[in-house]
């Protein structure tokens, strides 16, 4: 039977789970054993040792593929993480606050923007580029997988200043009830389309956010368990183990009605969304 922890990619417009980027989290760990690169240096000599660190690399970021495509797969909030910068949006958010009580004026935000976001991004953009992997010996695989990962750093960077653009040019900084975070479930394929983020108000950016809510928190988190719960239950009832067979089944389908009435909260919510903004 396949893996329980089920994967969504862009074919179905689903992203990967929150539970997913966990266990790649955990495969990083176990890859990297202490996480001190130091030894390796003195047995690795050379462009190997440039190989090696850009292999951790894809290892750290769930993929040895990883371009703009898985990406464009993942939640920003998500994408984030692979990119070891799980607290941006939430620093972002705190900076914001301070705008929002006039202690800070949306120059001295843009400023902290660029500090907090574009010097970051500059500096990953350019730890990936070919050019300086090539100069420091990697081979001609390492030169392709950093351009993968120069280009899937790229991508998020991009979403990142088209958001602030467009929230600054919408006044929507004033706003009460916005924060960065508000967009960390949303997948960065829709974030990622500059015109129809311009065409999104504060009110629809807000409710879309509350739609991939839904989805990330109501729908895939059950899914998962009660696949995993019923590939269980199979096993159990394989090896003739009828108590915990029973209840393993009796858990899994308490998790596919938990799905079930997700799933049917954002099929409602979407059927009304799509009404209000086609009267608009």
């Amino acid at each position: 039977m396949p893996n329980a922890n089920i994967s969504y990619g862009k074919e179905n417009g689903v992203s990967r789970s929150s539970e997913t980027t966990m266990n790649l989290e955990k495969e990083k760990g176990a890859s990297q054993g202490s996480g001190n690169l130091e030894h390796v240096g003195n047995i690795v000599p050379g462009g190997a040792l440039v190989g090696y660190n850009i292999a951790l690399d894809f290892l750290s970021l769930g993929s040895r593929r990883f371009d703009s495509c898985i990406l464009s797969d993942a939640t920003l909030g998500d994408a984030l993480k692979l990119l070891n910068l799980p607290n941006l949006l939430e620093n972002l958010d705190n900076d914001l606050e301070i705008v929002k009580r006039k202690e800070k004026n949306k120059a001295e935000h843009e400023k902290y923007f660029n500090q907090e976001v574009n010097d970051k991004f500059k500096k990953l953009s350019r730890k990936y580029h070919p050019d300086q992997i090539q100069k420091k010996g990697g081979s001609s695989e390492d030169v392709t997988r950093a351009t993968e990962m120069q280009q899937g750093v790229n991508l998020v960077w991009k979403v990142l200043k088209m958001l602030h653009s467009n929230f600054i040019n919408n006044n929507f900084l004033s706003n009460q009830d916005f924060k960065y975070s508000t967009c960390s479930k949303v997948e960065v394929s829709i974030l990622s389309n500059e015109e129809r983020l311009r065409s999104i108000n504060n009110k629809v950016l807000i409710e879309l956010c509350w739609l991939s809510r839904i989805k990330h928190e109501e729908i895939i988190p059950n899914l998962n368990e009660f696949l995993k719960l019923g590939q269980s239950s199979i096993q159990n009832f394989l090896s003739n183990d009828g108590s915990n067979f029973a209840q393993e089944r009796r858990q899994a389908l308490i998790y596919f009605k938990k799905y079930l009435s997700g799933y049917s909260k954002l099929v409602d919510a979407l059927s009304s969304l799509q009404k209000r903004m086609s009267g608009r």
